[in-house]
């Protein structure tokens, strides 16, 4: 059985019987725990802004702005939004399959003794997942592994990154839908860089899709972070009971 029908398995996740899933998609799946290698473009980031700006406050850009000069702006450096410092002889959870929703907090710290209890119910990693730093985010309830998510920057702010992220992230739904069927939802921003050093904007979403499943909810969430004038790419997956 492969990492992804395990995982499936162990979730109780209906899995289609003719589902084929090109192995070089395995390492996007990066929340679910599934595998552990790279499609081709690697992964330039990953998604659900946990912060607010996702689902209630980052401003899309209409067309009304289109061609409208950031005053000041262009002049003015950018910022990368700075992520967490990562240790390079970091062991990411992507790499194993054996994180699973109602695993023990026993289990879990053995497996990443680096990993920290930041709340009685919550334990975060900081690490890397094909070089986006990132934070693994965990949340137990009665001592159970209830949702997990992985949160993860690209500060490479071109156009260039920017196609290479979005590939990547309908890429992965495209993956997920191989696995789960076309999501319940799915939702598309806009789809082309908007250079903030031309023309002004405080973030927008690209895409996002969302699973629901008899055991529980996965998404998958591209956005385009902004604020005053620090910017990144972020694309969060998350799976919770």
């Amino acid at each position: 059985m492969d990492n992804k029908r395990r995982f499936i398995a162990q979730l109780n996740y209906p899995m289609k019987k003719h589902s084929i899933v090109n192995p070089g998609l395995m390492g996007l799946i990066l929340v679910l725990a599934l595998a552990g290698c790279s499609s081709e473009g690697s992964l330039s980031s990953l998604t659900q802004t946990v912060r607010n700006s996702i689902t209630s406050g980052v401003e899309a850009v209409g067309e009304s702005t289109r061609g409208v000069p950031a005053v000041g702006l262009a002049e003015a450096p950018l910022h990368r939004a700075q992520g967490p410092q990562i240790a390079q002889d970091s062991l990411a959870p992507h790499q194993t399959t054996d994180i699973y929703i109602g695993m023990s907090k026993a289990e879990l710290l053995a497996l990443y003794p680096r990993a920290k209890e930041t709340t009685a119910s919550t334990i975060e990693l900081q690490d890397a997942a094909f070089d986006v730093s990132g934070v693994w985010t965990f949340s137990f309830r009665d001592n159970k592994l209830s949702w997990f998510v992985f949160n993860g920057y690209n500060q490479d702010i071109t156009s260039d990154s920017f196609t290479r992220t979005l590939k990547t992230a309908e890429t992965l739904i495209d993956s997920y839908t191989a696995i789960l069927g076309l999501p319940g939802q799915i939702s598309r921003g806009i789809s082309v860089f908007k250079d903030p050093r031309i023309q002004r904007h405080q973030g927008y979403q690209v895409i996002s899709a969302q699973w629901n499943t008899p055991k529980g909810k996965i998404v998958v969430d591209f956005s385009f972070l902004g604020e005053g004038n620090d910017y990144s790419f972020l694309v969060t997956l998350q799976a919770s009971a």
